[in-house]
């Protein structure tokens, strides 16, 4: 567990920076595997509360309906 925290911290510093120094807007994809998912969310919450997070999960369909009214 520690070592997927450690990997959180590092992916979510690098969206930081990407927002703060390079104005970069986003969206941004973080590929996890569903099992870790809500780990992911917390861990954004947490430590990047200033991004939006949108959890892409579920069947095709809720994937699009998620991707058209969250993402797009």
């Amino acid at each position: 567990m520690a070592a997927l925290l450690c990997c959180c911290v590092q992916v979510i510093a690098m969206a930081c920076h990407f927002v703060e120094t390079q104005q970069a807007t986003g969206p941004f994809l973080i590929v996890c595997p569903a099992s870790v998912l809500s780990i992911w969310a917390g861990e954004l919450a947490r430590w990047a509360p200033e991004l939006k997070v949108v959890e892409y999960k579920g069947s095709a369909e809720a994937r699009s309906t998620i991707y058209f009214h969250q993402v797009s």
